[in-house]
């Protein structure tokens, strides 16, 4: 018996799912009297559901998932060996393989990649994140894109914005002119972020700003005319960001509160 088989009689002895279970003809773990589920959903082999879960319109759950107690899906796909936790709500969402959603996340028409990870209390609207994405707790992202592999730490406000790969948010708020909603699904925003910057902690980017690759903004605002302690200027009407060469004499960092 391998660790997953040890989990479901676990659970089967605290009576959350029967001792036999299977929806559709394919072996599935779920109390059909103490879960909702709409004619067109589909559920994969091996997947748990537990009590009180509303899975509503065409929402698609692949092989191997567990899907948490007082959780809501509807119209969303959910990849292969992704867990959701408690209480979360996802509505016309993509969510890919071996993601894990802990309680109370509020997803919406969003895009999650391979591997992701969400913590507590997060809300996405319109999110496009990539694979490899770690979001901490009570972080809220809108209409925004995460590229793989970055961080994204707690209580992070990105709202209007686009960050390259390996990128890490610490404790930030960035937020773009917004732009009409077909520039937005064209994909144009109006911060970018180059790949493998690290943003804060404490840093506040507003307005349209290219940060170059391999910046590190600490504890700065950027969208005023001071420019920060970093080389910049003005380009299209935009702040431009870039590292400054290893050569340039250094200024004194301002104190983080």
């Amino acid at each position: 018996m391998d660790a997953r088989d040890e989990y479901v009689e676990k659970l089967r002895a605290a009576g959350i799912i029967p001792k036999e279970s299977n929806y559709r003809d394919k072996k599935v773990y779920v109390d059909l009297n103490k879960v909702f589920i709409s004619p067109g959903v589909e559920i994969g082999e091996g997947s748990i559901i537990w009590p009180n879960v509303y899975l509503l319109g065409d929402t698609k759950i692949d092989e191997n998932c567990e899907i948490g107690p007082d959780v809501t899906l509807e119209d969303t796909t959910i990849g292969n060996n992704t867990r959701i936790k408690r209480g979360c709500e996802i509505a016309r969402s993509q969510i890919g393989d071996s993601c894990e959603f802990n309680p109370f996340c509020y997803i919406n028409n969003s895009k999650v990649g391979d591997n992701c990870t969400v913590w507590v209390n997060v809300s996405m609207f319109q999110a496009d994140i990539k694979k490899g994405v770690t979001v901490h707790r009570d972080a809220r992202i809108v209409w925004s894109k995460i590229g793989s592999n970055s961080n994204i730490e707690a209580s992070c406000q990105l709202k209007y914005m686009r960050s390259g790969p390996n990128c890490v948010i610490c404790h930030s708020i960035i937020e773009g002119d917004k732009l009409d909603e077909a520039m937005l699904k064209s994909g144009k925003q109006s911060i970018v972020i180059g790949r493998s910057c690290a943003i804060g902690p404490w840093a506040y980017i507003h307005g349209s700003v290219v940060i170059d690759p391999k910046c590190k903004i600490v504890c700065e605002e950027i969208g005023m005319k001071e420019m920060p302690n970093y080389g910049g200027g003005y380009k299209d009407g935009r702040i431009v960001i870039y590292a400054l060469p290893s050569s340039h004499p250094k200024k004194e960092k301002q104190k983080c509160p």
